[in-house]
C-alpha cells in the first residue's frame, strides 16, 4: 500500500488543499491516515479509485458561452464627437 503525502497529493489531484479538505470534511474525499504525530498521508489507491469516479471535466461557462465581440464601428461611421474650432 503506497501513501501520498500532501505535495504528491496536490500533484496528482487537479484541487487546491482547501477543496481536498473540504470533499474530506464532507466524506467525498478519502480520509488522511495519521502516520505520527505530525504527519498525515492518503492511500493512493483510494486517491486513484476517488480520481476514476469523478465525471469528466466540463467546459467552463465561458467556453459553452463565449463573449461576443462587438465590432466597432469604422471610422466613417463613428459620429465627430470632435469640438469643432469656432472662428
Amino acid at each position: 500500500m503506497r501513501m501520498l503525502r500532501k505535495p504528491e497529493l496536490l500533484q496528482k489531484v487537479p484541487l487546491t488543499y482547501k477543496s481536498i479538505w473540504e470533499l474530506e470534511k464532507d466524506g467525498k474525499f478519502p480520509s488522511r491516515r495519521l502516520l505520527g504525530p505530525r504527519t498525515v498521508a492518503w492511500v493512493e489507491s483510494e486517491v486513484d479509485e476517488w480520481l476514476a469516479s469523478r465525471p469528466l471535466a466540463q467546459p467552463s461557462q465561458s467556453e459553452r458561452f463565449p463573449r461576443r465581440v462587438r465590432s466597432q464601428p469604422s471610422e466613417t461611421e463613428r459620429p465627430d464627437t470632435r469640438k469643432s474650432a469656432r472662428p
